[in-house]
């Protein structure tokens, strides 16, 4: 019995830790009113974050720190340090939101953030303002929310999937960029999304660097900006490049990307913008172009500040004018097409060479005057597609449409209009077959020989023959229909009538049984011997019992 009640008991606790462990699991954050400072002589680990001196890393777990306005929200010793995010973490309301310990260089400071978890920094004055060399963010989550952006000494690199996502005042012209780096801004396989009011995006600044490297590989970026989204380089670093590589940038900015020296883009780059915008230009270098089959440029370059063009196929949808002194180039195999009341003109010490093709809409043939190369081609404007009616079961039919603004037609391959055939559910058949037919084409399906079964229509007497047909039995083919004979016949021989009787013999008497057989005798014999044999059987057994 002890053990009975023993194994119940365990039973219902083991089921009540199951239940347990099954609950969802609540995360709280830590909370504090003030800042984390590793360098002060008091400093002790709390909930939310831990400090390893040895390898000079501060763990972040869901802890939230709000301050006042002054203060900075996380001082870090000097060195290489690193910062690893567990869960969400915001850092919220200080003067800086994350620093080193100050000192006459920041030659050798760094700060690498990584981790699966997040860090917000807002509602500060910086996010960073310059204590840091280098800042690294690998694989985590970063954003930024403040009146000055994240400023550093040296380079800033997001790899291996981060995703940053970086905002400064909007309206105040003389707040630092949402990223200010005085050396490179390198982002490999991950997403940067920037967003500046008066001043400008990203800047790879390069002040007393030899150069300066602005550099997207394998990377979104998104360009929220007043003025240039992105730049390298500056008037006391003329040796600012851009360097692109198989990268999406969507440029939201008045302008895209700004190199001081040179650029090169390589493989499938797009560039997404609304409308006629400037989305690369260098000032003193050119631009390189070594392109994927599948890279889009929506907009135009501008190489040296003065030439122009289009490096893949474009749809100008607004009104351009091509600024004074700089020339317009259509490369051959790219196509620039103008849209229905859109034209290009020129302002003075302007030209337009075309190489490539330029297509303009067949009423307004003077939208773009060239002077150079090819001679602009029209192009229609096709809308309103309408059905040819020629499509059949298996092949797909044709449309036609008229020229909104001439009487020129275009007729094209109306994809998916195949009719698919329509078999009729009763059977079609012939003589030897039967088979579904389609009511459009005639193509048949399901052919098959014929079931037959007979029939009979009308059965026979002994007075009047029946008839009787051949029918299949899947489809209803019938044959025609043949005799069924008489189930007797009558014949008058004298005055004695032929009913098919076999009693009655030839000479019309009826037939007398034979004599002399001796077969029912010898029955009866045998059948007395066998009832004699069973009685005597019967006696004897009973005897036997009664002894």
């Amino acid at each position: 019995m002890f053990r009975t009640k023993s194994k119940k008991g365990i039973a219902c606790l083991l089921a009540v830790v199951i239940t347990a462990l099954m609950l969802p699991i609540s995360v709280f954050a830590a909370e504090y009113d003030q800042g984390i400072d590793v360098t002060a002589d008091d400093y002790t680990d709390r909930e939310g974050y831990t400090w390893d001196s040895a390898t000079n890393t501060l763990t972040l777990t869901n802890v939230t720190l709000t301050g006042e306005g002054t203060g900075k929200g996380i001082l870090l010793p000097q060195g290489e340090v690193t910062i690893v995010l567990e869960g969400e973490n915001i850092i919220q309301g200080f003067a800086e939101g994350l620093a080193q310990k100050s000192s006459s260089s920041t030659k050798g400071n760094s700060l690498e953030i990584k981790g699966s978890g997040s860090l917000t920094v807002s509602q500060c004055n910086y996010m960073s303002s310059g204590s840091f060399e280098d800042v690294t963010v690998d694989g985590a989550k970063l954003v930024g929310d403040n009146t000055n952006g994240l400023v550093m000494n040296g380079n800033f690199v997001a790899k291996n999937g981060a995703y940053i996502d970086l905002s400064v005042a909007d309206g105040d012209s003389n707040a630092w960029n949402p990223i200010y780096a005085n050396g490179n801004i390198e982002i490999y396989d991950s997403t940067l999304m920037s967003h500046s009011g008066a001043t400008g995006g990203i800047w790879a600044v390069g002040v007393g660097k030899d150069s300066s490297l602005l550099k997207f590989v394998n990377s979104n970026i998104t360009l929220n900006d007043s003025g240039w989204g992105a730049q390298s380089g500056s008037v006391q670093n003329p040796n600012g490049n851009v360097y692109i590589e198989n990268s999406t940038i969507t440029v939201n900015s008045v302008a895209g990307v700004f190199a001081n020296n040179s650029a090169e883009v390589v493989g499938n780059v797009k560039f997404i913008t609304e409308n006629n915008k400037q989305i690369l230009r260098t000032n003193t270098g050119e631009i390189t172009l070594n392109l994927g089959e599948q890279a889009d440029f929506q907009g135009y370059i501008n190489e040296k500040g003065t030439e122009v063009t289009f490096p893949t196929d474009y749809i100008l949808a607004e009104n351009w004018e091509i600024a004074a002194g700089r020339t317009l180039t259509i490369p051959e195999g790219v196509t620039l097409t103008l849209s229905d009341g859109v034209s290009i003109t020129k302002a003075e010490g302007s030209q337009i060479i075309n190489n490539g093709t330029i297509l303009v809409p067949c009423d307004a043939l003077n939208a773009v005057e060239v002077d150079g190369g090819n001679a602009p081609s029209e192009h229609h404007s096709f809308n309103n597609y309408i059905s040819n009616n020629d499509a059949t079961c298996t092949l797909d039919g044709t449309e036609t449409s008229v020229c909104d603004n001439c009487d020129v037609t275009d007729t094209r391959v109306a994809t998916g209009s195949a009719l698919g055939h329509n078999y009729n559910e009763v059977w079609s058949n012939d003589e030897g077959q039967h088979w579904h037919e389609c009511t459009i084409c005639h193509e048949k399906k399901e052919t098959a020989d014929h079931s037959f079964a007979w029939i009979v229509d009308k059965e026979a007497t002994e007075t009047e023959a029946g008839s009787k047909h051949e029918e299949c039995t899947v489809c209803g083919f019938a044959k025609a229909a043949v005799e069924i004979p008489l189930t007797g016949t009558t014949e008058t021989t004298g005055s004695n009538t032929s009913t098919g009787n076999g009693n009655i013999n030839s000479a019309g008497d009826a037939a007398s049984p034979q004599t002399g057989d001796n077969s029912i005798l010898g029955l009866c014999l045998v059948l007395l011997v066998s009832a004699g044999g069973l009685t005597l059987t019967a006696i004897v057994m009973k005897k036997r019992k009664a002894q």
